[in-house]
């Protein structure tokens, strides 16, 4: 066992070489099994390896040259990349918090493996996409903000003659979510004064492709106006529903 003197002046007299050190030098300790290295490539890069030794190994780069690097190092990158990768991005956004409560903690641990697990799902159906997992997480935060869930009070209003509310001047996140279970046509509902027996409003679709053309039913989740049938099809699975039909 290292004494706690010699232990600190180990650690300080490897501190100082670790800052004094070149692009690609490298210096070490061992004790035993236990071998601490650091190596300066952009940066110092520390290891404790208790199964390897100090030796450098050539490894091939993308231009076709060939750097130097300890065999510890090499060997992680070459057999910890997926899991590497998977805590590097779980570590720039998590939804961890300081708690007591553990399981909480592992529950909001499993929400955070799961929003990228399904960040490598979008990315591998979706090859040509360049959304990053910001931006996806950020989507999905939306989509989570917006998705209505039916209450008893809802379900009472359903029917009744309360006005339909006006379209939103954007397009709802949620439009794309491909639950199509929330995406349900219900009839427009025009005011009490108003003169229309049948009240319609102009097919979002339509209207994107500059045709007056107007329908009785709107979204009741997107609160949009449209068709049935194509219109409906077009605006809840495209993403540029405006485009040549």
């Amino acid at each position: 066992m290292w004494n706690n003197q010699s232990e600190q002046g180990s650690s300080s007299r490897n501190e100082k070489e670790s800052q004094s050190m070149k692009h690609g030098e490298t210096t070490f300790r061992r004790k035993g099994e236990i071998l601490p290295q650091s190596w300066r490539d952009t940066c110092v890069v520390n290891m404790i390896s208790t199964i390897h030794d100090s030796t450098m190994v050539d490894v091939p780069q993308r231009n076709e040259e060939v750097k130097k690097k300890p065999i510890c190092i090499f060997q992680y990158n070459m057999f910890m990349k997926a899991a590497d990768r998977a805590d590097q991005y779980l570590s720039y956004y998590s939804l961890l918090r300081k708690t007591v409560n553990w399981p909480k903690k592992v529950a909001f641990w499993l929400i955070n493996c799961t929003l990228f697990n399904s960040f490598l799902i979008y990315q591998k159906l979706n090859p040509t996409s360049q959304m990053r997992y910001k931006e996806f997480l950020l989507q999905v935060a939306k989509d989570w903000a917006t998705d209505k869930v039916e209450t008893d009070s809802d379900a009472a209003r359903t029917g009744t003659s309360s006005q339909t509310p006006r379209m939103p001047h954007e397009d709802p996140p949620g439009r794309l979510s491909g639950d199509m279970r929330k995406h349900v046509l219900e009839k427009i509902v025009g005011s009490e004064w108003g003169k229309r027996k049948y009240p319609a409003r102009r097919c979002h679709v339509c209207a994107a492709h500059k045709k007056r053309s107007a329908t009785r039913y709107i979204c009741k989740f997107c609160l949009v106006p449209l068709h049935k049938g194509e219109c409906f099809q077009r605006y809840h699975t495209l993403q540029h529903y405006y485009g040549l039909w």
